[in-house]
């Protein structure tokens, strides 16, 4: 027996009811909405007060991150540190004397640029605007 075609020569079958999309591309979309979640809760979702890409940041390396994460969602204090943390560079003196104290006072600007640095600048821009532009 010869087997029969429905439908006229050369078309494509019709897709079965309900489906809006090959299975393909279903799949590509099921991983694009699996890819936001997950993207969301590690950015978004605080999880113990803090969220997963705040742990990641403030932890050295993925050992310690799981060590770190898992000792703040059980509550008990984050385990020290294996490595000394890298000492800070000393703080860098202030260009207005050799009475000037590292850090300025609350009240004080922490602005260094002195009143003589300005006027040097404004001397320089305005001989460096009166000249021809060159081309």
């Amino acid at each position: 027996m010869a087997r029969v075609r429905r439908g006229r020569p050369g078309r494509r079958p019709a897709r079965p009811a309900g489906a809006r999309f090959p299975g393909s591309v279903r799949s590509v979309i099921r991983l694009a909405v699996l890819i936001g979640v997950i993207a969301g809760v590690v950015h978004f979702l605080p999880i113990g007060g803090r969220t997963l890409l705040d742990r990641w940041r403030s932890s050295r390396d993925a050992a310690d991150f799981a060590a770190r994460a898992w000792a703040e969602l059980r509550g008990a204090p984050p385990p020290r540190p294996s490595v000394p943390p890298i000492p800070q560079a000393a703080p860098r003196k202030g260009k207005s004397g050799a009475g000037a104290a590292a850090e300025p006072a609350p009240d004080q600007p922490l602005e260094t640029t002195t009143d003589a640095d300005r006027k040097a600048l404004d001397k320089l821009l305005d001989r460096h605007l009166a000249d021809e532009p060159r081309h």
